[in-house]
């Protein structure tokens, strides 16, 4: 005779589970200690502090990333191209601001990063009728290619610059926009009212003198007019008054070229 049907819906005693579906339940609802393991599904004080830790993070990158621009703390950054004032007032903030890096980094060790000068070294940049010119092809040829012998600042105070004081830096300071960055900071900083300086005017002057190997003397400078042009004619007084100015080995030379 067969065997009856069993049903099998319903476990035999013997493997039946021993916890009803409430504690079950309330184990996974976050009652600690009710569950079959005892634990919550949730830890809110982990979790307070994974989402701290995001606005954290956040919150310092947003300060202190330089805009993860690799020329941020660079002394002598690359030109970085034109565009918007950033949200700054002053639209040539940018060049200023590069400007007073390279000025720090290489014109300040004379200078002072105040512009005041140094005494027997370099004369001030403050409030100097040198550097508040309409123009600017003294002071580009200046930074090219140096300045040594007697200055004098706004027709009062006789400064004398060692030769060794003030070597060419067109080298050090580098590229036309570089140049005309530091000359822009110097130009409006302290007091200064000079106005922008602009590349393209760097880049000619530096091609009108791109033969030159000496540094300048004032005689030499005071001839070349402030915003360009033709040289101002001299009386011979005065063009007596420039040569005795000039260094002993260019007076050689030029007279050398004159008895040619």
């Amino acid at each position: 005779m067969s065997e009856p049907l069993r049903n099998y819906s319903v476990p035999p005693a013997h493997l039946a589970e021993p916890h009803d579906v409430g504690t079950l339940h309330a184990g996974l609802l976050g009652d600690p200690g009710t569950g079959p393991r005892g634990f919550s599904s949730f830890n809110l004080g982990l979790g307070l502090l994974a989402v701290g830790m995001v606005f954290w993070g956040g919150s310092y990158l947003s300060h202190f990333s330089g805009r993860f621009d690799g020329n941020e703390f660079s002394e002598i950054p690359a030109p970085r191209s034109a565009g918007g004032s950033g949200g700054s007032l002053d639209p040539d903030a940018k060049v200023k601001k590069q400007g007073k890096q390279i000025y720090t980094a290489i014109c300040g060790l004379c200078h002072n990063d105040d512009g005041l000068g140094k005494d027997g070294i370099a004369p001030p940049l403050v409030g100097s009728d040198w550097v508040n010119t309409e123009g600017v092809e003294r002071m580009v040829r200046l930074v090219l290619h140096g300045l040594q012998g007697p200055i004098k600042i706004n027709a009062t105070t006789t400064f004398n610059i060692p030769a060794q004081s003030m070597p060419p830096q067109g080298d050090a300071v580098g590229s036309d926009e570089n140049i005309a960055a530091v000359l822009t900071y110097v130009r409006s900083s302290w007091g200064n009212k000079g106005s922008v300086v602009k590349p393209e005017v760097v880049k000619a002057i530096r091609a009108a003198v791109a033969d030159r190997k000496t540094q300048w003397a004032v005689a030499e400078l005071e001839q070349i007019p402030e915003g360009g042009g033709a040289p101002a004619v001299l009386t011979p007084e005065q063009l007596k008054e420039r040569l005795k100015a000039l260094p002993a080995d260019e007076l050689k030379a030029l007279l050398q070229e004159l008895t040619k």
